[in-house]
């Protein structure tokens, strides 16, 4: 007889999101809840949104989000007259979002831009959160924050870059 998968999380195990790609590592699991890493995102959430899978996968997995992310042309000139220093996630699932807002950083460090506005909306909050907690992590962004209250206030977080 099949010996039954192990389905209990425990710290160590690589795990995603239900009904999605991007796999993370538990760090740590109190009771219903575990902390998650996510690429360089470490995120708490509740063990039955989250689905254990094998280490091949989680690689796999990985390569395929990591492919996702476009290259492009690298002429700074070009880049820098194209840029638009605002970004609208509403509608994408976390992972995509969190790809965007990690590709949308770096294009406005590498142009050199200055203030930056991310559209998120206000919905639950599961947005902001992940995309604040990812900016926390930029060394080079100065500050972020609420937009004003009557150009959006928290559906948008304005992002200040050193300069």
């Amino acid at each position: 007889p099949a010996v039954p998968e192990d389905r209990q999380i425990r710290p160590g195990d690589m795990v995603r999101i239900s009904g999605q790609d991007t796999p993370g590592e538990v760090l740590e699991v109190k009771g219903k809840k575990c902390t998650v890493a996510l690429g360089m995102l470490k995120t708490t959430m509740a063990i039955d949104q989250l689905e254990k899978i094998p280490a091949e996968e989680a690689s796999r997995l990985r390569g395929m989000v990591s492919s996702k992310v476009l290259m492009g042309d690298w002429d700074v000139g070009t880049r820098r007259i194209n840029f638009r220093p605002d970004i609208d996630l509403r509608g994408k699932r976390a992972e995509e979002a969190l790809q965007m807002v990690v590709d949308f950083i770096d294009e406005a460090i590498m142009v050199n831009a200055r203030e930056l506005r991310i559209l998120h909306g206000k919905g639950n909050g599961v947005l902001r959160q992940l995309i604040r907690e990812y900016l926390h992590t930029v060394e080079l962004i100065e500050w972020y924050g609420d937009e004003h209250v009557d150009r959006g206030g928290a559906g948008i977080t304005i992002v200040r870059l050193e300069g």
